[in-house]
């Protein structure tokens, strides 16, 4: 450690590898060490995860020259538990690697759980365990369980707060930046992708699944009719008389140009107030003279 960091002196690494790193792993850092002797500045996740421990301390402690090694699959600052091909990997990684369609709301996402005959079940679709609450006495969901044991429903249940590096004001992290910083409710966004259906670019309010692709909110409720061409079931215009599917679109196929995926959007006038466009739009809605 103190060839392969400058300005390391024995003493401090005496003291963090006895401290941070238990006995039986020691002989795991010595031979990576000796192995990679830049396996605390060249920022490899490949090493065991003592060495990603000492890395981690050393870079909190202003050690300028070591570099935390980051997800191989993401590239965010997390614990990296998982090994694969080529380095570690985060728990979100993790369970993106392993994600198949679930047995029985369909959707692609991570395996919660499995059925007595096999089928794999989502977070969404794996039972919740019902018990009384460890605070409140009330038989609900647990949220979360406590060292003793006793599980706490999502009512009594509080998030660890963060400070949010968007806002810099301590709240529960909702999500995590592509560095692994932390982000509460109010300052997260959600990631727009190109809509399955319409082929906009905007919030999808359906993830794509094996019986769909991603929706925006527009086409979530608009009702499945078959391609005039292809006869693939998508989210139709309900103008349409003729529908195309998003992937006969891209091809150049338009039986309808007249037709329009939105409506153009009336303009404010500068002299507009919000109170002036609200009651204009009460006007179109009642139809009044």
């Amino acid at each position: 450690m103190v060839a392969g960091v400058p300005g390391l002196d024995v003493g401090a690494a005496s003291e963090l590898v006895t401290t941070n790193v238990a006995r039986s792993y020691l002989r795991a850092v010595d031979r990576h060490l000796h192995a990679h002797p830049d396996a605390l500045t060249s920022g490899d996740s490949g090493a065991p995860p003592s060495v990603l421990r000492i890395a981690a301390i050393l870079a909190d402690r202003g050690v300028t020259a070591v570099r935390v090694p980051r997800c191989h699959g993401c590239g965010a600052l997390r614990e990296l538990r998982h090994r694969v091909e080529g380095g570690r990997i985060c728990d979100d990684c993790r369970r993106r690697r392993h994600a198949t369609s679930c047995g029985r709301c369909g959707h692609t996402r991570a395996v919660a759980s499995r059925t007595d005959t096999g089928e794999p079940l989502c977070g969404s679709c794996h039972p919740k365990p019902v018990e009384p609450c460890g605070r409140c006495g009330r038989s609900r969901v647990i949220q979360r369980r406590l060292s003793d044991g006793s599980g706490l429903c999502p009512v009594c249940y509080q998030a660890p707060s963060r400070r949010c590096h968007i806002c810099a004001v301590d709240a529960p992290t909702y999500s995590r930046s592509d560095d692994g910083e932390p982000i509460c409710r109010g300052c997260y966004q959600r990631p727009t992708r190109r809509c399955g259906g319409c082929g906009r670019t905007t919030r999808v309010e359906l993830r794509a699944s094996a019986g769909h692709p991603d929706l925006c909110p527009r086409c979530a409720t608009r009702t499945p009719a078959p391609c005039a061409l292809c006869r693939a079931r998508h989210p139709a215009h309900p103008k349409a008389r003729y529908p195309l599917c998003l992937d006969c679109r891209d091809a150049g196929h338009l039986l309808e140009p007249d037709l329009t995926e939105a409506p153009p959007v009336a303009r404010r006038r500068p002299d507009e107030t919000d109170h002036d466009v609200l009651r204009a739009r009460i006007r179109d809605i009642i139809r009044c003279p």
